[in-house]
């Protein structure tokens, strides 16, 4: 079976949007996600942003075999309890089917 990766924001109306999907057409599709961008952003802001987003993907497209998770737009200098942001977004993820996108030149 041939599979699409739409490229898409990880907001909750491009995620509903996936679950309107019939549910034959929803199993052909593996999602890529962007965390998206925000001027100013804070821990709080990161931590309150990546629950809500988590939430609607186990709300909305739990069934899907896996989706691909970006934070391109995140600033790599933010710090989530001490961390790397994006260490904290994938352990948000972890009874989920993500696939990380990392790139040595970021």
């Amino acid at each position: 079976m041939t599979k699409y990766v739409p490229f898409l924001k990880l907001k909750p109306n491009e995620v509903m949007a996936i679950r309107e999907l019939e549910a034959g057409l929803r199993q052909t599709i593996n999602p890529f996600f962007d965390f998206p961008y925000m001027k100013n952003r804070t821990e709080g802001s990161f931590i309150t942003n990546a629950g809500r987003m988590i939430r609607s993907i186990r709300r909305n497209i739990a069934s899907i075999s896996y989706f691909y998770l970006d934070n391109f737009d995140v600033n790599s200098n933010l710090l989530i309890d001490g961390g790397n942001s994006y260490a904290y977004l994938l352990l948000a993820c972890e009874d989920l089917p993500v696939i990380p996108v990392i790139s040595i030149d970021r």
